[in-house]
Formats: structure tokens, C-alpha cells, sequence
């Protein structure tokens, strides 16, 4: 068994995730709410930006790693192809990897407020939260378009 096998619906996160954006004009894209955090373009750069970290610096430990920034992310086709370029190294190791490496662990990378220093997680937690945290940020999309009146899509 592969360690993809364990996460049966990923596929299925990023799928709604791109169906919420794909034909959405820029004003769209850049609209947030009064004293919104990001954009739908800023939370579509901000999923790409983690999973890219987590993978360079939580998986292969390479601390030295900064994601792309917003002004290497300008446009929606640039965000795009970062989010299709960050899933397709996460998916690699995922076919890779026999499942019972997902049972190794790590030391928590410096930068991630939510653990505290020097704790561990295992490598199937970094990979489950890399979806949990994609579907937390589609729902805000999700509202940013139903806040703009605009009916998102079944997912």
C-alpha cells in the first residue's frame, strides 16, 4: 500500500477548490470583505504558499526554503500553475512513499505558530493537514463569493 492510499479525497479537495475560481473575472478575484485578511487571489497564493513550505521545509528539512511571494504571484494563471506545480511534489512523495512512512516524524519547522518549538508531528499529519488546511481557506472562498452574491459551486 502507498501512503496516496491514504488520502483517498484529495483529489476531491483541490477539484472544488479550482471549480470555486475558475471563471472568476479579476475583480472577483481581488475582492475581499471590510477587514478581510486576503483576497480569494491572496487565499488561493497563501494555500500554495504552506503546502510548498511543509513540504521543503517540514518533509525535506531544508530551512533555508522561502515560498514564491505575491509579487511572483500577480496574476491568477502564475497562482494557478504554483498550486499545480506544489500538489504535483506532494503527490510524488505521496506515490512514492510506502505507507508506513507517513509513520516517521519531524521536528515542527520554526515559523509554524500553531505547535510549540521543537515538537513533533508525524508525516501523515503534515499531509492531512496540507487538505485540512486547502478546505478550510475554500470555504472562505466560498463565502467571499456568496458575500459577493454569487452562488458557489456544489462541491
Amino acid at each position: 500500500m502507498k501512503a496516496a492510499d491514504c488520502f483517498p479525497f484529495r483529489h476531491e479537495v483541490r477539484a472544488g477548490t479550482l471549480q470555486a475560481v475558475r471563471h472568476l473575472p479579476d475583480e472577483h478575484l481581488e475582492w475581499k470583505p471590510p477587514g478581510g485578511v486576503h483576497s480569494i487571489m491572496g487565499w488561493l497564493r497563501h494555500i500554495a504558499q504552506s503546502e510548498d513550505w511543509w513540504i521543503q521545509v517540514g518533509v525535506n528539512r531544508r530551512h533555508d526554503f522561502v515560498p514564491r511571494r505575491k509579487y511572483q504571484l500577480a496574476d491568477i494563471a502564475s497562482v494557478l500553475g504554483y498550486l499545480a506545480e506544489t500538489r504535483a511534489v506532494t503527490e510524488q512523495l505521496l506515490e512514492q512513499w510506502p505507507a508506513g512512512m507517513l509513520q516517521e516524524r519531524r521536528t515542527v519547522p520554526p515559523g509554524y505558530r500553531a505547535a510549540p518549538r521543537g515538537s513533533e508531528c508525524s508525516l501523515h499529519w503534515i499531509m492531512g493537514n496540507l487538505y485540512n488546511h486547502e478546505l478550510h481557506h475554500r470555504a472562505q472562498i466560498y463565502l467571499y463569493l456568496r458575500l459577493m452574491g454569487l452562488e458557489p459551486p456544489l462541491y
